[in-house]
């Protein structure tokens, strides 16, 4: 895929990316394969009791449930069906 980097895109989106990437951060597993998520992005993500977790590309998502839902209702199955079409699926 196309990867790049916060360096590549253009000056004025710089200080829009960093806030989006200022609450990323790469998590460790314990030795049960368990992470803890700071409070900090619980609290943003909406994150109390039943969570989706989504693989997206090389990352994982964790979504608030009821947020994912209603994320997924606004998706065009028609339209994602072209786009696999594109890519060969």
């Amino acid at each position: 895929g196309d990867h790049r980097d916060l360096h590549s895109f253009p000056t004025r989106r710089s200080s829009d990316l960093r806030w989006l990437f200022s609450g990323a951060c790469e998590m460790v597993p314990d030795q049960q394969g368990r992470i803890l998520i700071p409070q900090d992005l619980r609290q943003f993500a909406g994150l109390e009791k039943d969570v989706v977790v989504i693989g997206a590309n090389n990352k994982a998502e964790i979504w608030n449930r009821a947020s994912w839902e209603t994320a997924n209702a606004a998706v065009d199955l028609d339209e994602m069906m072209s786009i696999l079409d594109t890519l060969g699926f």
